[in-house]
């Protein structure tokens, strides 16, 4: 029988705030690609910091926009941050785009941007 090396005491050790997953200072961050197309809104890329998701997809060859909606999130305690930015877009006119753009509505708050 093998003895036992253990003295008794409590071995466990609890990490850092800062090693811990949720508790990182920088912001988690989430971020989602939407092409609007002529037929509607198509799902894009999805960037996700925490755990550092990067989904890639090709985007539809007869997209005319396409927004990238961020959400960010510093911590449990803070309330979270959107916005939508442009990050292409094609040869319509502003008419063409408003008018797909009223057809179809945006697959997030249109608050957010």
């Amino acid at each position: 029988m093998e003895p036992d090396l253990q003295d008794g005491s409590d071995q466990s050790t609890t990490p850092p705030a800062l090693e811990i997953a949720h508790d990182y200072p920088e912001s988690d961050y989430i971020e989602l690609d939407f092409h609007l197309t002529l037929n509607g809104w198509v799902m894009g890329d999805i960037r996700y910091r925490v755990g550092d998701v990067n989904l890639t997809k090709p985007a539809p060859v007869d997209r005319v926009l396409t927004l990238t909606h961020r959400t960010d999130h510093v911590s449990d305690a803070s309330t979270r941050s959107r916005s939508v930015i442009v990050a292409w877009r094609g040869k319509a006119t502003d008419g063409e785009i408003a008018e797909l753009r009223m057809k179809f509505p945006p697959p997030f708050d249109p608050a957010d941007e």
